[in-house]
């Protein structure tokens, strides 16, 4: 164990994990990917783990991914290192698209993408209510459960809203969330031999 988890002694337990709930990485970030990450968790099983980081995007809008897709001004964010050219997207209108998957109450995951483009097409469905996302993040069984042992997770909750409109900062208020025991986190330098 490092110097950095004895300080803090992190035990959270891998059983905390479950859809819905989100990841806040450690600060050292030993996967330079998801380093200062935060990731919603929309499958969690014996088969494996699947999520999307909440907090990556980039500055490009979904219609300059997808050319028939209606203008909207949604953007497009990285969901993970696994498999980036796929496109999925999380969203509240469960209701109108089929073979949606409800994550959480009021939050779902995927669904019949060309029913996706018609509502949006048509206005039934506002776009700041859809995020979308190249990639994703995936563990194998056990991964994620043998990550959290080792304190590169720390498991924690998070509203609709801010699943749907995600800050840049949006590591730094979850780990403020937390409380004054995880506070020494926000004062880490990005690299942590310079300081």
């Amino acid at each position: 164990m490092d110097i950095f988890n004895q300080i803090f002694e992190l035990k959270e337990d891998p059983k905390k994990v479950k859809e819905g709930m989100i990841l806040i990485s450690e600060p050292l970030g030993r996967d330079l990917f998801f380093k200062k990450s935060v990731v919603l968790i929309v499958e969690h099983n014996s088969v494996g783990t699947v999520g999307f980081v909440l907090n990556k995007p980039f500055h490009f809008p979904i219609k300059e991914l997808i050319n028939d897709f209606p203008n909207a001004s949604s953007f497009v964010s990285l969901g993970g290192p696994v498999e980036p050219d796929t496109l999925h997207f999380l969203h509240t209108e469960g209701n109108i698209i089929e073979d949606a998957k409800e994550v959480i109450p009021g939050i779902f995951w995927g669904g019949d993408f060309e029913q996706l483009q018609q509502n949006v097409h048509s206005g039934a469905v506002d776009t700041q209510k859809v995020r979308f996302f190249l990639g994703y993040s995936g563990w194998a069984p056990g991964q994620l459960d043998e990550e959290i042992k080792n304190s590169q997770w720390i498991v924690s909750s998070i509203s609709n809203l801010e699943i749907l409109n995600s800050p840049m900062e949006m590591w730094e208020k979850c780990v403020f969330e937390l409380g004054d025991r995880f506070k020494a986190w926000l004062n880490v330098p990005e690299v942590p031999t310079m300081n």
